[in-house]
């Protein structure tokens, strides 16, 4: 997540993915091999299985718990998640337009005249799409969200 030029919904999106990966590794009952190979080295009278599952438990859900709490910093960021997207619909726009006009106390958006540059803004991103995703694979590197939007 420290790369340069980051947006808010980068690092949400990368958290998400993280607390997916964490909850299946949870629901899996996941032991890493570094600890498998711990485990292996103790007796049977060091080992108590039931412990060990219910640490590893606890220690997925503080995780979890921990992802949670440090992607809730980052406020309203899931609603703009449509900016990595490649589609554009009326609904992505009207949900972030209540936002800023919550966050501002002010209707400095005014919905009825966004919708036609959503319109316009439509018909533009899907030309671009494919150019980014052609040049994304020539030069195997993703375009960032702020390169997209400039």
């Amino acid at each position: 997540m420290e790369i340069n030029n980051a947006s808010a919904t980068d690092v949400v999106n990368i958290l998400r993915k993280l607390q997916n990966n964490i909850i299946e590794r949870k629901d899996a009952k996941f032991v890493p091999l570094g600890a498998k190979k711990v485990l292996n080295t103790l007796t049977d009278d060091e080992t108590n299985i039931l412990k060990i599952e219910e640490d590893f438990k606890l220690f997925y859900e503080r995780c979890i718990a921990y992802i949670r709490l440090w992607e809730n910093s980052f406020g309203d960021a899931s609603t703009f998640f449509w900016v990595d997207e490649n589609e554009i619909k009326w609904d992505h726009f009207l949900k972030a337009s209540e936002i800023i006009n919550l966050r501002l106390k002010s209707k400095i958006v005014c919905q009825d005249q966004i919708f036609d540059e959503v319109v316009l803004a439509k018909e533009f991103w899907l030309l671009k799409v494919k150019d980014w995703k052609e040049e994304e694979i020539k030069t195997k590197i993703k375009i960032t969200s702020e390169e997209k939007w400039v």
